[in-house]
């Protein structure tokens, strides 16, 4: 059991590590890039898309960052003891970050709306060999599925509101968290539990979104 917590919290340390990363380079390719080419907006509507994508994966990787730091402090907590304005500041920074996420993500997808698909991608994604491609670069196929789904039949549109959805559930549980603690639970680890898999279940789910798109662009 010892070894199984020393495990768990190098999974973490390493996760955030591997986060903040990314936080000084571009965001753009590690969630849902690549999908605004598939519309074939002017240069203004094309550079809104482009931003929409880049500053709500920002934000979102900024709040799987702040819950990341959040499991390191509950985990730390037999050693350190708990820090009740610690916890909540990090969970204070991640729903502000969710929060932007959603409204970044609502931008993008009424901007969608109002741009025309380009034909010539949306064919590309409809005769794509998304098996050979899954089983080609080791994807999960659970995840890989919707992915499958959502780009096959060509809707990137449906795919935006899709993640607003997963945007809205895990700022709700993010509350629940919140709530939890402020209420002297300082472990709720079947929230957490939650949280976090919808969290690394959606970065991985994006990124195969990016994959895909990269692939069919030559990039």
């Amino acid at each position: 059991m010892r070894n199984l917590k020393r495990f768990l919290k190098l999974k973490v340390i390493i996760g955030i590590v591997i986060l903040l990363f990314f936080s000084n380079i571009s965001f753009s390719h590690w969630w849902n890039n690549g999908t605004p080419p598939c519309f074939n907006g002017d240069g203004y509507s094309q550079s809104n898309l482009d931003n929409y994508v880049i500053d709500g994966a920002g934000y979102f990787l900024g709040a799987y960052s702040n819950t990341l730091l959040l499991m390191k402090k509950i985990e730390g907590s037999n050693k350190e003891g708990f820090k009740v304005d610690e916890l909540n500041l990090l969970l204070d920074q991640a729903l502000k970050n969710m929060e932007l996420a959603r409204e970044a993500y609502g931008n993008l997808a009424r901007a969608a709306d109002n741009t025309p698909y380009n034909q010539s991608i949306i064919d590309k994604l409809k005769d794509f060999d998304y098996d050979a491609f899954q089983k080609e670069n080791g994807l999960n196929p659970e995840v890989f599925s919707p992915v499958k789904a959502y780009l096959g039949n060509g809707d990137i549109r449906k795919l935006y509101y899709d993640f607003s959805s997963t945007i809205n559930e895990i700022t709700g549980l993010l509350k629940q968290v919140k709530v939890q603690i402020d209420a002297g639970n300082f472990t709720p680890v079947k929230e957490i539990w939650k949280l976090n898999g919808l969290f690394s279940e959606s970065l991985l789910f994006g990124q195969y979104v990016s994959q895909v798109l990269y692939n069919i662009q030559g990039i």
